[in-house]
C-alpha cells in the first residue's frame, strides 16, 4: 500500500512540476510586435543615444562563453542568427540564416548613418513590419541571444527608455533592453512573468554612468537568463524554476530570491512523500532504505521532466543539488521519526 501510495504522490508531483516549468518557456511572444530602436511603437519611452551594432539569435550561449564576455572576450553569436545590422554602414550583415528585416526611420527626420545610429525623442528606428517568423523561430527554440553595441547621451533617462523592444507598446512587449537612469534594465515576457515582463526585471547598475561605448549580451535558454557588459567581469544570472512559477500565483519575489524558491520547491517536493513513508515504514532501516532508493530514481526523473518541459540538457549539477536537499530531508524525518516521545 505505501509503495502504491508513494508512486502516486510522485506522479502528481512530476506532472505538477512539468507544468510549472512550461510556464517560464517562451510560448506567449506575440507574432504581431514590432522591433524597435530608441522608442515604444507608441513613441512615449524615447531613448537618446547611439546604436553601433545589433544581432539576435535564436540560440541561448552557456554561461561559460558569457563570463567569458564579461571578463573582455568577444565570443560570436551561436548559429541560428535571425537579425544582424552594422549601423555604421547601415546595413544588414551578411547572414544565411537571417530573416528578411528592415529597420525604417520613424519621426521628424532621419538620422545619419556613420559612428551608429543616433536617436532621440524625435526620431527612432522600426522594423518596417512585424517580424512574425522573428518570434515564431525563438518561441520553437525556447532561446535566444542578443549583443548590442550603444552609447547614451545622458544617465537621466527613465522609463525605462527603451533602447531596443520587440513591442507594441509599454504594455505590451516580448522583451526591452532600456535604460533606467545609470542602469540597464532587461525584462523579458513568459507566461509567469506576464505580458509586461516587469515581474521579471533585472537590473545592471551603473551601465550608463558615462557616455562611453558599451557592449551588452542578454541570453536565455531553457530557463536560465543571463546578461553581462563586455569587460565588468560581472554576470547577471537567473533560473526561472518551477518554485518561481508556483510563486507567480500569488506574487512573483524579486528575481534575486528566484534561487531560495528553487530550494524551498525541493524541499516541500521532497518532504510530503518521504514523511508519508516515515509514517509508514516498519522500522528506521526499512525507511532508510527505501527512501535512499526512492530518492535517487525520483531526483532523477524529475531532472529529466524538468529538462523536457524548458527545452534545456539534463543538468547534473541540479540534479545533484536536487538530491543533497532530498538527502537533508530525508534525514530530518528519520531523526523525527527515532525522536523519543515526550
Amino acid at each position: 500500500m505505501a509503495i502504491l501510495v508513494l508512486a502516486g504522490i510522485s506522479a502528481i508531483t512530476l506532472l505538477a512540476s512539468a507544468a510549472l516549468q512550461y510556464g517560464t518557456r517562451l510560448s506567449n511572444w506575440n507574432e504581431n510586435y514590432f522591433l524597435l530602436l530608441g522608442n515604444e511603437h507608441t513613441g512615449d519611452r524615447p531613448w537618446h543615444g547611439r546604436v553601433l551594432r545589433f544581432q539576435l539569435s535564436d540560440r541561448s550561449i552557456p554561461f561559460e562563453s558569457v563570463r567569458s564576455f564579461a571578463a573582455g572576450g568577444s565570443p560570436g553569436l551561436p548559429t541560428g542568427n535571425l537579425a544582424a545590422f552594422n549601423f555604421a554602414t547601415g546595413q544588414a550583415e551578411e547572414c544565411a540564416t537571417c530573416e528578411p528585416l528592415r529597420f525604417d526611420w520613424v519621426g521628424a527626420t532621419e538620422g545619419a548613418i556613420g559612428q551608429g545610429v543616433e536617436l532621440t525623442k524625435d526620431r527612432w528606428m522600426q522594423s518596417a513590419q512585424p517580424p512574425a517568423n522573428i518570434a515564431r523561430r525563438i518561441k520553437a527554440s525556447n532561446a535566444f541571444t542578443l549583443r548590442l553595441t550603444c552609447a547614451s547621451n545622458s544617465n537621466a533617462q527613465s522609463g525605462p527608455a527603451r533602447i531596443v523592444s520587440y513591442s507594441i507598446n509599454p504594455l505590451q512587449q516580448n522583451f526591452i533592453l532600456g535604460q533606467e537612469g545609470s542602469d540597464l534594465v532587461f525584462r523579458l515576457r513568459t507566461p509567469i512573468t506576464g505580458p509586461v515582463g516587469a515581474r521579471l526585471a533585472i537590473a545592471l547598475p551603473q551601465v550608463f554612468s558615462d557616455t562611453k561605448l558599451v557592449n551588452i549580451l542578454v541570453s536565455y535558454g531553457g530557463s536560465e537568463l543571463h546578461a553581462a557588459v563586455q569587460g565588468s567581469n560581472l554576470v547577471y544570472s537567473l533560473d526561472l524554476n518551477p518554485g518561481a512559477s508556483l510563486a507567480s500565483f500569488y506574487r512573483l519575489p524579486p528575481p534575486e530570491h528566484f534561487a531560495y524558491l528553487k530550494v524551498e520547491y525541493y524541499a516541500a517536493v521532497f518532504a510530503v512523500p518521504l514523511g508519508l513513508l516515515g509514517l509508514l515504514a516498519r522500522n528506521t532501516r526499512i525507511y532508510l532504505g527505501a527512501g535512499a532508493a526512492w530518492l535517487a530514481s525520483f531526483g532523477c526523473a524529475l531532472e529529466g521532466v524538468l529538462s523536457l518541459a524548458s527545452p534545456r540538457p539534463f543538468d547534473y549539477s541540479n540534479l545533484g543539488m536536487c538530491v543533497a536537499i532530498g538527502f537533508a530531508v530525508l534525514v530530518a524525518v528519520g531523526l523525527v521519526r527515532t525522536a523519543p516521545a515526550s
